[in-house]
């Protein structure tokens, strides 16, 4: 389940920075 958990917020955090990349 931790594996699951850190899978997902490492995820949204890529995505977060992708879209702050893209509307910067």
């Amino acid at each position: 389940v931790a594996d699951a958990v850190v899978i997902v917020v490492v995820a949204i955090a890529v995505f977060a920075m992708r879209i702050a990349t893209v509307t910067a």
